[in-house]
């Protein structure tokens, strides 16, 4: 069962702000770039959670990102053609191609501690949904395995207190 939170809607929005600051590069880039945009779309119910996967520091795509790459020391800045870089950085000099790229790592930085943020509220709030439909009654799947196991025991002979 998939608990709702309201906090959903705006990891989604916040995951759409995330996905402009990855900055494609190379052969790999728009690849790469169209294949997260396609895992996004297809994790469906589950879209929420990649979204906290994604603000995650494990998350790291240095194969097609350029923000990535730089930080994991796979290239250099001033090593890579203007061929292989996004058009909006074509014609940029070195030293605006390093704000372009600084300022994209602001703001996902910014926008993954928001996702991490909220993904932790919606941790609380559906760990408390949880623990209301148990104290209320439900029959949650925990609570039908229990009550069947208890009457194959008890149908066996055997006495629970």
């Amino acid at each position: 069962m998939v608990i709702k939170s309201p906090y959903d809607d705006e990891i989604s929005t916040w995951n759409t702000k995330l996905n402009q600051t990855y900055i494609p590069y190379g052969r790999e880039g728009r690849i790469g770039q169209q294949r997260q945009a396609v895992e996004d779309s297809n994790a469906g119910s589950n879209r929420v959670l990649r979204s906290a996967s994604k603000a995650s520091e494990y998350y790291d795509n240095a194969s097609w990102d350029l923000l990535d790459a730089l930080e994991s020391g796979t290239v250099k800045l001033e090593a890579i053609s203007d061929d292989n870089l996004p058009e909006i950085m074509r014609g940029m000099t070195l030293t605006e191609k390093r704000a372009y790229v600084a300022g994209k790592k602001t703001e996902r930085e910014a926008i993954k501690k928001t996702i991490r943020d909220l993904s932790q509220k919606r941790t609380a709030y559906i760990e408390q949904q949880r623990q209301s439909s148990t104290n209320s009654g439900e029959n949650t799947l925990d609570r039908v395995m229990i009550q069947s196991l208890r009457q194959q025991l008890a149908a066996k002979g055997f006495k629970l207190n």
